[in-house]
């Protein structure tokens, strides 16, 4: 009966300090987290593709560190490269089409001469696509490694999408209101489509450019007769 009873009490405190620890939750962020600042570059444009990267290095935990310092290492997952054409810029400088490389956002798997795409991407590798991007309409902030190559993640994603924003609304798009209408890609080059985002400062300009030049010429043409 003791014995019982013993085992019950184990229980009983298992369950209770079960109870009382808050599970971590994968690629969560502090309150303080701020993905504009921790942003190199922030893009808008439209995702045209992507592509296994072959010579990637593959990572087994169970015998060797992670190889952080391996140029040809990119992730815990199946490396990949994602083409984007830019048309809006609004932090950094980049060229009119980038390519991003992400090792933590696709697992594949060949079983039975069968290939098959699992997306994980914010199940527990905080990558940034859930989905295959082709297509899609994407505003990221990225960062850039020691190889020079742009690198997206989870908490730097500001929307995914099959067409612009029409707004800057929301958790994330609206920490880029400040940063509105931002710049064309810095090379030039014509984008493959108009942006639907709100220009309504560069408009404002735009018109009341003209009508102060107007008044003042009508003070001066005054004050002259």
């Amino acid at each position: 009966m003791r014995v019982l009873f013993g085992v019950a009490s184990v229980v009983a405190m298992v369950g209770m300090l079960w109870g009382s620890v808050t599970p971590a939750r994968a690629c969560s962020a502090g309150p303080d987290y701020d993905p504009v600042a921790d942003s190199e570059v922030i893009v808008a444009g439209r995702f045209t593709g992507w592509r296994l990267l072959e010579n990637a290095r593959r990572w087994d935990p169970k015998t060797e560190a992670e190889p952080i310092d391996d140029p040809k290492y990119y992730g815990s997952y199946d490396a990949i490269r994602v083409h984007m054409v830019v048309d809006r810029v609004y932090k950094g400088a980049v060229a009119p089409a980038i390519e991003m490389v992400a090792g933590n956002t696709l697992s594949v798997s060949n079983e039975s001469a069968t290939v098959t795409y699992q997306w994980v991407g914010s199940g527990g590798a905080c990558g940034a696509f859930d989905t295959d991007p082709t297509n899609k309409y994407g505003v990221l902030g990225l960062t850039i490694d020691e190889f020079g190559r742009y690198r997206p993640h989870l908490l730097r994603v500001f929307y995914i999408g099959d067409e612009p924003p029409t707004e800057f609304s929301g958790f994330r798009l609206e920490r880029l209101l400040p940063l509105v209408p931002g710049n064309m890609p810095s090379s030039g080059g014509i984008p493959t489509s108009e942006p639907t985002f709100p220009l309504a400062p560069a408009a404002a300009l735009a018109v009341l450019g003209p009508l102060v030049f107007l008044a003042g010429a009508a003070f001066l043409w005054r004050r002259g007769g």
